[in-house]
């Protein structure tokens, strides 16, 4: 009778690592380092490059909460801002108001 493979499955997770985190360390199964270039690594894994978020369409940066951002944030907008009309009185603008947002 021939060899018999047994799948295995490992899972990799790479969301607790932080952004500074090594992009090129090859390690053994105890963590290590290895520096060998010979060393028959299975599987090689890159932090992908990461790239400046695309700036918001005109009229919702206003509505943007600080830290939209940031790659492991979330986007949370305001939900009412004080508008300022062109005769000086103030008004609670919804971001709602307009469902073009």
């Amino acid at each position: 009778m021939g060899r018999r493979l047994i799948p295995s499955f490992t899972e990799i997770r790479t969301a607790p690592l932080p952004l500074n985190y090594p992009a090129h360390a090859q390690r053994n199964n105890d963590g290590e380092e290895i520096n060998d270039e010979d060393s028959n690594v299975a599987l090689q894994l890159n932090r992908p490059q990461t790239t400046e978020c695309p700036r918001p369409q005109a009229g919702l940066s206003e509505w943007l909460k600080p830290g939209w951002r940031d790659v492991n944030g979330e986007v949370e907008i305001h939900p009412t801002r004080n508008r300022v009309s062109v005769d000086g009185r103030t008004s609670i603008e919804a971001f709602d108001d307009d469902h073009g947002r």
